[in-house]
C-alpha cells in the first residue's frame, strides 16, 4: 500500500512539472530575430537573467521568474524551457528585477503621452502626492569615421526623469536643485527648511527620493 501510494505520489509531481513548464512557455512566445548582430553594447538592463515578478494586464502576478529588461525595445522577457529568450504573450503592466543593486520597480504610465504606447517607467519614489519616476531610452547608433567606408554600431542611452502628480499632470525634471525646487514651489518654506538640516546630493537617486518622501508628507 506505500509502494502504491509512492508512486502515485510521484506520478502527480512529475505531472505538476510539466504541467507547470507547459504552462511557463505558454506564457509567451520565442524571440526568433536578433536585432543587436555586431552592436557594441548591451540592449538589457542588466545582461544576465534576474529573479523577478510581473504582473499581467488581468491583475494575476507570477512571481519568481528568470526575467531580462529590453530597454530598447522597452519590453520584459522570461527564460522558458530550455533557456530561449520569451516575449510575454499578455500584457505585462508591471514588473519587479531583484539585483545586486536592490529592487527595481517597473510600471507602464499612460499618463506620460511623449512616447508611443503606454511605456514601462522606473518608479524611484511613490507617495500621495507625487511619483518620481525614471525613464531610460536605449537606441542604436550608427558611427563611421571620416575616411572610413566602415560603419559601427553602438548604444546610446538618454536618461529622463518625471514628477507625475495626482491629478495625472507631470513635468519632466533635471537632477539640479533649482528645477526640482520649481518643481516643488507650493512648498518652498517647507523644503528650503528640510535642505537646511538634511544634507542632500541632486545627482542622486536616493537623496531625491528621500527628498519626495519627506514632500509627500506635507
Amino acid at each position: 500500500m506505500k509502494k502504491a501510494s509512492l508512486i502515485i505520489f510521484c506520478l502527480l509531481v512529475q505531472v505538476c512539472q510539466v504541467n507547470g513548464q507547459f504552462l511557463k512557455d505558454g506564457l509567451g512566445r520565442p524571440i526568433k530575430e536578433n536585432k543587436y548582430i555586431n552592436v557594441d553594447g548591451s540592449p538589457y538592463l542588466f545582461d544576465n537573467w534576474l529573479k523577478g515578478d510581473v504582473k499581467s494586464n488581468d491583475g494575476i502576478t507570477d512571481k519568481s521568474n528568470e526575467l531580462k529588461y529590453d530597454v530598447v525595445e522597452d519590453r520584459i522577457l522570461f527564460k522558458g524551457e530550455q533557456g530561449v529568450e520569451m516575449d510575454f504573450v499578455d500584457l505585462i503592466v508591471s514588473f519587479t528585477l531583484f539585483s545586486d543593486e536592490g529592487k527595481r520597480n517597473f510600471r507602464r504610465f499612460a499618463d506620460i503621452t511623449e512616447y508611443q504606447g503606454i511605456p514601462f517607467f522606473e518608479v524611484l519614489n511613490e507617495g500621495e502626492k507625487l511619483i518620481l519616476l525614471k525613464k531610460a531610452i536605449r537606441s542604436v547608433m550608427y558611427n563611421k569615421a571620416y575616411g572610413s567606408a566602415t560603419t559601427t554600431k553602438s548604444f546610446s542611452q538618454t536618461i529622463k526623469y518625471y514628477l507625475l502628480k495626482n491629478d495625472g499632470s507631470y513635468v519632466r525634471i533635471k537632477k539640479d536643485k533649482g528645477a526640482i525646487m520649481a518643481a516643488l514651489a507650493d512648498k518652498t518654506a517647507e523644503m528650503e527648511l528640510y535642505l537646511k538640516t538634511n544634507k542632500t546630493d541632486f545627482r542622486k537617486e536616493e537623496d531625491l527620493g528621500k527628498l519626495f518622501t519627506y514632500y509627500n508628507t506635507l
